[in-house]
């Protein structure tokens, strides 16, 4: 009798504790909670760099981009293929010429794939927009995806499509900027153009790095990476909430936290609102550079 009373206490003290936790998260406005600690996503680290996650709004796969063999690579140009991992299929999708590729997300049903080509031009580089059929899980019929005065003077570059695939969301550096990548967006326009791209503002962007956006389902929370703030790392993931239609007043940028950021460098923070695993990647106890790690989440 006496051990099930002490069972039965313990249970409640851990009820509580948990009760407790989830009301604090709450009423910080955190719109994610984290259980557990990530873990690294074995199947598809390397000794290379992992970066720019995209999901699959449709299919169960992950996109990734990973740079080529850093002993042959130049220093200062690092080319990257674009992988993607359905199940327990991994390919390296073939898309020519040598460039940094990433991927940026899908539109017209998870029908036509885009991605983001750049490469180096005379004494700078250049960023080239893309767009493919999506064929079982290959890009056919390559074109070039035109977004209306957009320019890219950064050997960086990362986007996502919105859920709703009415907005992009862009890490450049443009002509006029904040710091050095900052964050744009652009909107697609009844006639089927895409808008010029126009800055967040100073709510998301700083004198530092903002990189790797990802809007969430509801099309107002934001989840970047960013060196310009105050973290616990390099470059540390944060989220802010966009409070009207401009795109240009936004919540004040909350860090994720330790759950998610460390004293190196976190980026491409992504997930599906049907799903409770959220991926992003991490330098921090890495095989070698960037490594993709996923967490458990509500």
């Amino acid at each position: 009798m006496i051990n099930e009373y002490k069972n039965m206490f313990l249970d409640i003290i851990v009820f509580f504790s948990i009760l407790l936790s989830l009301s604090f998260l709450t009423a910080q406005g955190q719109p994610i909670i984290f259980y557990n600690d990530s873990e690294a996503v074995s199947s598809l680290n390397s000794k290379a760099d992992e970066s720019s996650l995209l999901l699959s709004n449709t299919l169960s796969s992950i996109i990734y981009s990973r740079t080529h063999n850093r002993t042959i690579s130049s220093q200062t140009f690092m080319p990257t293929d674009i992988w993607v991992a359905e199940g327990t299929s991994i390919k390296r999708l073939n898309l020519g010429s040598k460039s940094i590729y990433s991927a940026i997300g899908f539109l017209n049903g998870n029908e036509s794939f885009v991605y983001a080509s750049v490469r180096e031009e005379d004494a700078g580089y250049k960023t080239q927009l893309m767009i493919a059929d999506w064929q079982e899980a290959n890009p056919v019929n390559i074109r070039t995806f035109d977004i209306k005065y957009f320019t890219n003077k950064s050997p960086y570059f990362s986007a996502s499509i919105s859920h709703d695939e009415k907005h992009i969301i862009m890490s450049m550096e443009a002509n006029v900027t904040m710091g050095v990548e900052d964050l744009y967006v652009s909107h697609l326009q009844q006639n089927g153009e895409w808008s010029s791209p126009m800055s967040l503002g100073y709510g998301i962007n700083t004198r530092g790095q903002e990189m790797t956006p990802f809007l969430a389902h509801d099309n107002k929370t934001l989840f970047f990476a960013t060196n310009g703030r105050e973290g616990l790392g390099s470059f540390d993931i944060f989220y802010a909430e966009r409070l009207n239609d401009t795109w240009q007043k936004w919540s004040e940028p909350i860090n994720l936290g330790s759950k998610i950021n460390t004293s190196g460098a976190e980026k491409s923070f992504i997930f599906m609102d049907a799903t409770p695993v959220a991926y992003f990647t991490s330098n921090t106890n890495s095989d070698g550079y960037g490594d993709i790690r996923s967490i458990r989440i509500n």
